[in-house]
Order: C-alpha cells, then structure tokens, then sequence
C-alpha cells in the first residue's frame, strides 16, 4: 500500500498521542501489547510504527521519515483516539521529534501526552560509542526513562545513570 501524506485538508487525527523512544530488546512491542491488554477500551488505540516493523493482531500503520514528516502507510488509522508513535532506533532522534511538531502543527486536534523512553539495561554495561549523548537527548525530551531487563548485573549502572540525571534536574 502507498504512504500517505496526511495534509490538513484531509481527515485529522485527534486524540492522545503518546511517543516511545526504545532502544532494541526493549521489550517494547511486549510493552504496547499490555497497554492493550490492560486498556478499558483496546479498539481505541494504534500503533504507529517504522516501516520495518511488524505489529500482528493489533491496529498498527507504518510510517516513513520523509522531507521532515511522517508518511503514513494507510488512513484507516485516523478514526482511534489514542495514538502510539514509536520512534525509530535507526533514525536521527531530532528529526523524529521536528516530524513530530510538524504532525503536531497539522493535526491540531492531536495532544502530545508522554514522552517514554525504553531502554534495555543490558546496554549500560557495554561499551556503546555514542550511547551516553543518545540516552542524554533522550531524557532531554522525556518525561519518564524506563528500564526494562533489569538485573543483579546491570543494576549498579542504572543506579548511576538515575543518579546523573537526579542532579542535573
């Protein structure tokens, strides 16, 4: 199916938008799965996902990184009142966030909620070029940092990660 450029002369997505920022092994597709499972109403909510990504049994649209907007696979999406954007880990974060002001700027009924980011622990303990100035722009723009696989080996390193951002508040 082609992308789909949604303009504001065209049906307007409105409701929540939630964004989730995740790093692989994040567990996330688990994390947007419970969302579902423990919605009052799970028909109305969608995922909305890179394009290399699946999301089988549950309403999803892809999307592509296009001149500084999202292209969306399909409209089918717009008639849901919770949207869930999950960013790419492949893709510049602050593209990803100006695409987001400009949907933001189109959909005038669309109210950015959250900012979540999802982290695997088990990457505080390796050697990542890069890593601590991704996770610093990521608790930049977040309103909660989550760690998922925790445990008795990574727990010392989210300890100082939590403490680092604890005193630049």
């Amino acid at each position: 199916m082609p992308n789909v450029n949604l303009s504001t002369s065209e049906k307007e997505m409105k409701g929540d938008l939630y964004i989730f920022i995740a790093t692989p092994k994040s567990n996330y597709l688990e994390i947007f799965k419970s969302i579902l499972v423990n919605s009052q109403d799970p028909k109305k909510s969608c995922f909305l996902i890179p394009g290399y990504e699946k999301f089988n049994g549950f309403p999803y649209s892809n999307w592509e990184l296009i001149d500084s907007e999202f292209l969306f696979q399909s409209k089918e999406f717009l008639v849901f009142q919770e949207y869930f954007l999950l960013f790419s880990n492949k893709l510049n974060l602050a593209d990803q966030i100006e695409a987001t002001l400009a949907l933001l700027r189109k959909h005038t009924g669309l109210e950015l909620i959250r900012i979540i980011t999802l982290l695997d622990s088990n990457l505080l303990v390796q050697t990542i070029n890069g890593l601590k100035e991704w996770l610093d722009s990521c608790a930049h723009f977040s309103d909660a940092l989550c760690f998922t696989n925790r445990s008795n080996e990574n727990s010392s390193a989210i300890k100082e990660l939590t403490e680092r951002y604890k005193s630049m508040c």
